[in-house]
């Protein structure tokens, strides 16, 4: 289920996409397979891995795309194996899934 990324490849699991997010926020499709472009050598792959750089990832590749098929646009990045969230428009950093944990939906 849902997509990754490495310099050279985007992987797609054989499941469809979850609807939402873990934190809460809808999931669209083509947007994830653009964010995973930011991962591979036509993006920026050192920012793999760290929140700041799937921050930026989602700022220059994923919310561009929702952007033009009028999706909403993602607000919030929740990191289940860190357990935290970066805002998207603030880069503030929360410990936990900031939008679950406190029953907020992040406009």
């Amino acid at each position: 289920m849902g997509a990754l990324a490495q310099p050279a490849f985007i992987s797609i699991g054989i499941k469809p996409f979850r609807s939402h997010f873990k934190s809460g926020e809808e999931i669209f499709p083509l947007a994830i397979v653009a964010h995973e472009f930011g991962h591979t050598r036509y993006g920026d792959p050192s920012k793999t891995g760290t929140l700041i750089g799937e921050r930026e990832t989602v700022i220059n590749y994923e919310n561009p795309v929702r952007k033009v098929y009028n999706a909403q646009k993602r607000t919030a990045y929740f990191s289940p194996d860190r357990d935290k969230t970066i805002m998207i428009d603030s880069g503030k950093i929360y410990k936990g899934n900031w939008q679950k944990d406190n029953n907020e939906l992040l406009k």
